[in-house]
């Protein structure tokens, strides 16, 4: 009786045992579905500009409850926080992390300094970061203008209202799920303004219809959100939206704007300027400013065909923001099908340059047999290599390292091979002389063996398929 009682109560006990644990998955994690569609946190900021100062008014809705850092713009001051109801938001270390209850409003008061058509900035206001990443919003901004006759104020984006008084000037923006607003005041005389599709110029002279032409054609293609052109600015800041150009041509304007889109608003560390004008000069096609930048460039447009650059160029205009040297090897492995980590380990100007390579992500099969192996093959310029230590882990070869003569010695049933790294020659069995061009080449310290010379010296049959790489002895 108590055998057959149990054969019931045991499962029972299970059964409540998993909805006990998965109740808790959903307190402790949420409903990851009903996250992903949320919409977006609101926010609503009413600038005030008169005199020396902007005084901003902030609010934010819909946001979700937890806890975020604060993205603080420069020099700003008197910030006050507060929730729906009066109370002061909780704010920690140094002012920079704010708690947000469920269904609660953010409400922010703050000052920033302004001085000319400089103040613009992609970080103007506050704004929320989760995870080391801003939270994009749907965002409303308006101005208030107090010295009409002064300022006049623009946006890349949607323009809801412009209202012009005597004494007050008042302008709404919008735009849906961004991280940034570029928003930017210029002196309300002395400029011409021209439009060319999404393009509007400011300058002090008429622009040239062909050039404005010629820019257009190349920014339809890579490009659909509207842009602002500044001509006659040099040493003024591009942003996300907004770019500066001292005179305009062809190259001035991919200049400035693929800096825009590389730097996305954020203030840049100094170090990695070399590396954004390495990238620049690339998509610009202009002469980089160091020797290593140079070879950066090279490698660019030795291995990526005129498709594949366009698409990686492209793929830099749809980001709101960016890890840098992450980033565009996401891009690069994207547009050529593999892995890279070409920018992170050139991401020091002071580092030896590392060429491009890809690693290979297909499966290795040796003699029929799926491997596991903790290396990868890489491939420079469409040719494939593999590690020579690593390969003589998978089949029946003994290597033997010189390091201090560049020679490695392999051995492989009767046959032996002298090798030299950055010479075209190597020794077959001692006694005869063969001549071959990157037998072994050396990337970050690690030696490579190049396929082809696996097949036509160490007589290895090797196929690549759709899914796997095989090697046969």
């Amino acid at each position: 009786m108590i055998r057959k009682s149990l054969l019931y109560i045991i499962p029972l006990i299970f059964l409540l045992t998993l909805l006990t644990l998965y109740q808790w998955s959903m307190y402790t994690y949420g409903d990851q579905e009903a996250d992903a569609s949320a919409s977006s946190p609101n926010a609503n900021i009413r600038v005030t500009h008169e005199g020396a100062s902007a005084y901003v008014e902030q609010s934010f809705t819909d946001v979700r409850e937890g806890t975020y850092s604060l993205r603080i713009p420069e020099g700003i001051k008197n910030v006050d926080c507060v929730y729906e109801e009066g109370k002061p938001c909780l704010l920690e270390k140094s002012s920079t992390i704010v708690t947000v209850s469920a269904n609660k409003e953010l409400h922010f008061t703050y000052e920033l300094p302004f001085e000319d058509e400089g103040w613009v900035s992609g970080v103007w206001f506050i704004g929320l970061e989760r995870s080391d990443s801003l939270v994009p919003m749907d965002m409303e901004v308006s101005v208030t203008e107090k010295q009409p006759s002064k300022w006049l104020w623009l946006s890349s984006y949607l323009e809801v209202a412009q209202i012009k008084k005597d004494h007050i000037d008042f302008y709404q923006w919008e735009e849906g799920k961004v991280a940034y607003f570029p928003l930017y005041p210029i002196a309300a005389e002395g400029y011409t303004e021209q439009e060319k599709g999404l393009i509007t110029y400011y300058s002090k002279n008429r622009l040239p219809e062909k050039t404005l032409e010629q820019i257009q054609n190349m920014y339809e293609q890579v490009s659909d959100e509207p842009l602002i052109v500044m001509v006659g600015s040099k040493s003024k800041p591009s942003r996300k939206g907004f770019i500066h150009v001292s005179s305009l041509n062809l190259h001035t304007f991919k200049e400035s704007w693929y800096y825009s889109l590389l730097t996305a608003g954020s203030s840049v560390p100094e170090e990695m300027n070399w590396l954004i004008d390495s990238v620049v000069a690339y998509a610009a096609n202009t002469s980089p400013n160091t020797e290593k930048g140079k070879k950066i460039k090279t490698a660019l447009t030795e291995q990526l065909t005129e498709k594949e650059s366009e698409k990686f160029l492209t793929s830099l205009s749809k980001e709101e923001e960016t890890s840098i040297p992450t980033y565009l090897d996401n891009m690069l492995g994207k547009v050529k099908g593999l892995e890279t980590s070409f920018f992170r380990e050139n991401m020091s100007l002071e580092t030896p340059y590392i060429p491009l390579y890809f690693y290979e992500t297909k499966e290795i099969v040796v003699n029929s047999n799926p491997v596991k192996v903790s290396w990868r093959p890489i491939k420079i310029n469409g040719e494939r290599f593999y590690p020579l230590g690593g390969l003589a882990t998978l089949i029946d070869m003994d290597v033997t390292g010189i390091p201090s003569e560049n020679v490695y010695i392999v051995k492989k049933a009767d046959d032996t091979w002298r090798f030299s790294l950055n010479k075209q020659t190597f020794i077959e069995n001692e006694e005869s002389f063969g001549i071959a061009s990157e037998v072994l080449i050396q990337v970050n310290k690690d030696v490579y063996i190049q396929e082809r010379y696996m097949k036509d010296l160490l007589r290895l049959d090797v196929q690549e398929g759709n899914q796997a790489l095989y090697i046969n002895e």
